[in-house]
Protein backbone atom coordinates (compact mmCIF):
# COMPACT_ATOMS: atom_id res chain seq x y z
CA UNK A 1 0.00 0.00 0.00
CA UNK A 2 1.50 3.08 -1.33
CA UNK A 3 1.62 6.57 1.01
CA UNK A 4 -1.20 8.88 0.84
CA UNK A 5 0.17 12.60 -1.22
CA UNK A 6 -2.49 14.94 -0.35
CA UNK A 7 -0.65 17.29 -3.45
CA UNK A 8 -0.80 14.51 -5.58
CA UNK A 9 -4.93 15.61 -6.10
CA UNK A 10 -3.98 18.94 -6.63
CA UNK A 11 -1.33 18.01 -9.20
CA UNK A 12 -3.43 16.51 -11.25
CA UNK A 13 -6.04 19.16 -11.24
CA UNK A 14 -3.79 21.89 -12.23
CA UNK A 15 -2.61 18.92 -14.81
CA UNK A 16 -6.32 18.94 -15.82
CA UNK A 17 -6.63 22.70 -16.09
CA UNK A 18 -3.44 23.16 -17.94
CA UNK A 19 -4.17 20.56 -20.88
CA UNK A 20 -7.99 22.28 -21.13
CA UNK A 21 -6.72 25.91 -21.00
CA UNK A 22 -3.65 24.79 -23.53
CA UNK A 23 -1.26 26.64 -21.18
CA UNK A 24 0.56 25.19 -18.03
CA UNK A 25 1.16 27.58 -14.51
CA UNK A 26 3.49 30.15 -14.87
CA UNK A 27 3.82 30.28 -18.72
CA UNK A 28 3.28 33.26 -20.40
CA UNK A 29 0.07 34.16 -22.19
CA UNK A 30 0.70 35.00 -25.98
CA UNK A 31 -1.73 35.88 -28.96
CA UNK A 32 -0.04 35.61 -32.44
CA UNK A 33 -1.57 37.79 -35.07
CA UNK A 34 -0.98 37.18 -38.73
CA UNK A 35 -1.42 40.82 -40.64
CA UNK A 36 -0.97 41.11 -44.37
CA UNK A 37 2.87 39.66 -44.41
CA UNK A 38 3.88 40.06 -40.99
CA UNK A 39 3.33 38.21 -37.82
CA UNK A 40 2.19 40.01 -34.54
CA UNK A 41 3.34 38.22 -31.27
CA UNK A 42 1.87 39.85 -28.05
CA UNK A 43 2.72 38.71 -24.43
CA UNK A 44 1.74 40.22 -21.25
CA UNK A 45 4.35 40.10 -18.92
CA UNK A 46 3.05 42.32 -16.14
CA UNK A 47 5.82 44.21 -13.98
CA UNK A 48 8.64 42.89 -15.57
CA UNK A 49 11.18 45.12 -16.31
CA UNK A 50 12.52 44.98 -19.68
CA UNK A 51 15.92 44.46 -19.14
CA UNK A 52 14.70 41.16 -17.50
CA UNK A 53 13.10 40.34 -21.43
CA UNK A 54 15.24 38.59 -23.73
CA UNK A 55 13.19 37.36 -26.81
CA UNK A 56 14.83 35.22 -29.29
CA UNK A 57 14.33 33.45 -32.71
CA UNK A 58 15.06 29.61 -33.77
CA UNK A 59 15.17 27.69 -37.05
CA UNK A 60 12.69 31.00 -38.26
CA UNK A 61 10.31 30.13 -36.88
CA UNK A 62 10.16 29.47 -33.25
CA UNK A 63 10.01 32.10 -31.00
CA UNK A 64 11.46 32.47 -27.48
CA UNK A 65 10.37 34.81 -24.95
CA UNK A 66 12.69 34.43 -21.69
CA UNK A 67 11.80 35.96 -18.47
CA UNK A 68 13.90 36.35 -15.00
CA UNK A 69 12.23 38.52 -12.76
CA UNK A 70 12.98 39.63 -9.30
CA UNK A 71 9.99 40.73 -7.41
CA UNK A 72 11.76 41.94 -3.97
CA UNK A 73 14.74 43.84 -3.32
CA UNK A 74 16.84 43.08 -0.19
CA UNK A 75 16.67 44.65 2.76
CA UNK A 76 18.80 46.20 5.64
CA UNK A 77 16.26 47.58 7.71
CA UNK A 78 15.84 44.20 9.91
CA UNK A 79 15.21 40.60 9.27
CA UNK A 80 12.22 39.13 7.50
CA UNK A 81 9.48 37.86 9.74
CA UNK A 82 7.52 36.71 5.95
CA UNK A 83 8.79 36.80 2.76
CA UNK A 84 6.08 36.29 0.15
CA UNK A 85 8.06 38.00 -2.99
CA UNK A 86 9.99 35.94 -5.05
CA UNK A 87 12.59 35.73 -8.21
CA UNK A 88 10.80 34.22 -11.41
CA UNK A 89 12.03 32.30 -14.01
CA UNK A 90 9.38 31.50 -17.32
CA UNK A 91 9.92 31.35 -20.88
CA UNK A 92 7.52 30.36 -23.60
CA UNK A 93 8.00 29.18 -27.03
CA UNK A 94 5.56 30.05 -29.56
CA UNK A 95 5.59 28.28 -33.37
CA UNK A 96 4.64 30.58 -35.89
CA UNK A 97 2.63 29.54 -39.14
CA UNK A 98 5.09 30.53 -41.13
CA UNK A 99 9.11 31.56 -41.46
CA UNK A 100 9.96 34.91 -40.56
CA UNK A 101 12.63 36.94 -41.62
CA UNK A 102 14.73 37.42 -38.41
CA UNK A 103 17.03 40.65 -39.97
CA UNK A 104 13.34 43.00 -39.92
CA UNK A 105 12.14 41.33 -36.70
CA UNK A 106 11.90 44.41 -33.66
CA UNK A 107 10.00 43.84 -30.28
CA UNK A 108 8.40 46.88 -27.52
CA UNK A 109 7.37 46.86 -24.51
CA UNK A 110 4.57 49.19 -23.24
CA UNK A 111 2.13 48.89 -20.23
CA UNK A 112 3.20 45.31 -19.61
CA UNK A 113 2.98 43.75 -22.89
CA UNK A 114 5.58 42.83 -25.18
CA UNK A 115 4.79 42.98 -28.97
CA UNK A 116 7.40 41.64 -31.15
CA UNK A 117 6.88 42.53 -34.75
CA UNK A 118 7.73 39.83 -37.51
CA UNK A 119 7.79 39.68 -41.73
CA UNK A 120 7.10 36.40 -43.27
CA UNK A 121 9.96 35.10 -45.20
CA UNK A 122 9.69 31.69 -47.70
CA UNK A 123 13.49 30.60 -46.30
CA UNK A 124 14.98 29.33 -42.49
CA UNK A 125 18.17 30.13 -40.92
CA UNK A 126 19.68 29.71 -37.68
CA UNK A 127 18.62 31.38 -34.42
CA UNK A 128 18.75 35.24 -34.09
CA UNK A 129 18.10 37.24 -30.61
CA UNK A 130 15.97 40.67 -31.28
CA UNK A 131 16.39 43.64 -28.57
CA UNK A 132 13.57 44.80 -26.74
CA UNK A 133 13.17 48.09 -26.81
Amino acid sequence: MSEYNPFQEIERAIAQMSEQFGMGLGEIPVDVIEVDDQFEVRADLPGVDPDEVEVSLHDGHQLSIEVEHEAYLESDDGRYVRRERHHDAVSRTVSLPAPVEEDSASATYSDGVLTVTLDKRTTTEDSTDIPVN
